[in-house]
C-alpha cells in the first residue's frame, strides 16, 4: 500500500507520514524543495519528492499516481488572513490545481483521496452550539469558500468512479511541530511568546471559541480514513469541546507558571466567533475518538519546548 501525501512536509503532513510509516505503510511525501529541506530531519526515513504547489507537474504526478494506491491532499497556499488580502489568488492557486490533482487520481484509479478541509472556516457564523456536517455553510473568509468548493469538486470528480473521496473538516490542530516553522497554531505561538516574555497579540476580546485537537488525534483520524475501505463523504474531526482564547491563555499560564504580556486589538472580520465540531458521524463510521485533552496537549508541548524538540 503506497500512500502519497501532497503538501506533506508541514505540520500535519510530517505527523501523518511518521504515523503511517510506523504502521507499515509505504509513504511518499511530495512538497516544495524548500519545505522538504527545512524539515528533512523529520522525514529522513521517508521517501520525499520535490514538486511545487500550485505549479504542479502533471506528468510527474501521473507517473507517481500510476504507482500509488491512496492520496492525501494537504497542499494549500493560504490561510484565512492571507486569503482575504488576495481572494483571486486564493481561488486560482487552490481550487484549480486541486481539480487537476483529483482528476488525475481518479484517472489512475487510486482507491482513496483524502482532502484536508477546514472545520474552523467552512461553516461561518452558526447558531448551533455544536456543529454537525449538515449545518448551513456560510464561510466568511475566502479560505473557507475555497475549502468548501474543493470538497464539492472532490465529490463530483469521484462520483461513479473507483475512487472514494473523503474530506476531513479538521478543527484547530495543535502540537509541538508548530513551535517553529509554521504560520498556524495559536497555542504553540502563545507558549513561545509566554516563555520568551514577548507580547501576545489578541484580536478581539479573547472570547473567540475554537475546537482545539491534538495533532496525534488528527493524524489517527487520517489513518482511520485511509484504512476504512469503503469510507467516503465529508466528516468533522474535532474534540467536541470548545475553549476561548482567554481560557487557553489561562491554561498556558497555569502550566508554564509564567506571567504573560497580552495586548488586545480590534477584532478581524474573518474570525468566526465560535466553532465546536460534532465528530460523531466519523466516530460511528470508524470507531475513532480523540484521546488527548487540551490540557494534556499543552503539557506535552511544554515538555518539548523545554527540551527544544521543535521543527526548525
Amino acid at each position: 500500500m503506497k500512500i502519497i501525501i501532497l503538501g506533506g512536509a508541514g505540520f500535519l503532513g510530517v505527523s501523518l507520514a511518521q504515523l503511517l510509516k510506523s504502521n507499515g505503510k509505504e509513504v511518499v511525501v511530495v512538497d516544495s524543495k524548500s519545505r522538504l529541506k527545512k524539515n528533512k530531519q523529520y522525514l529522513n526515513n521517508i521517501v520525499s519528492l520535490p514538486m511545487d504547489f500550485p505549479e504542479i507537474d502533471l506528468s510527474f504526478l501521473n507517473q507517481l499516481f500510476d504507482q500509488g494506491d491512496q492520496l492525501v491532499h494537504m497542499a494549500c497556499t493560504t490561510n484565512p488572513n492571507k486569503s482575504m488580502k488576495n481572494i483571486k489568488f486564493d481561488a486560482s492557486s487552490n481550487i484549480i490545481p486541486s481539480i487537476e490533482i483529483f482528476s488525475l487520481a481518479v484517472k489512475n484509479k487510486l482507491d482513496k483521496i483524502v482532502f484536508t478541509s477546514s472545520g474552523g472556516t467552512v461553516y461561518g457564523n452558526c447558531q448551533s452550539k455544536i456543529i454537525k456536517e449538515n449545518e448551513d455553510k456560510n464561510p466568511i473568509s475566502a479560505y473557507g469558500v475555497s475549502k468548501l468548493a474543493i470538497e464539492n469538486y472532490l465529490n463530483v470528480i469521484t462520483m461513479g468512479s473507483e475512487t472514494n473521496g473523503v474530506s476531513l473538516r479538521v478543527g484547530n490542530p495543535f502540537g509541538s511541530y508548530q513551535l517553529k516553522g509554521t504560520t498556524i497554531g495559536a497555542i504553540a505561538a502563545f507558549m513561545n511568546f509566554t516563555q520568551n516574555n514577548q507580547q501576545i497579540n489578541i484580536y478581539g476580546d479573547g472570547s473567540i471559541v475554537r475546537d482545539y485537537i491534538y495533532i496525534d488525534d488528527v493524524s489517527n483520524a487520517f489513518l482511520y480514513s485511509l484504512n476504512h475501505k469503503n469510507l467516503h463523504g465529508t466528516f468533522n474531526i474535532g474534540s467536541g469541546i470548545g475553549f476561548s482564547i482567554n481560557e487557553i491563555l489561562a491554561l498556558i499560564k497555569e502550566i508554564l507558571n509564567i506571567d504573560q504580556k497580552i495586548a488586545f486589538h480590534k477584532s478581524r472580520q474573518f474570525d468566526v466567533p465560535r466553532i465546536i465540531l460534532d465528530a460523531s458521524k466519523f466516530k460511528q463510521k470508524t470507531n475513532w475518538k480523540p484521546k488527548i485533552t487540551v490540557k494534556n496537549g499543552i503539557e506535552l508541548i511544554w515538555k518539548d519546548l523545554q527540551n527544544e524538540l521543535v521543527m526548525n
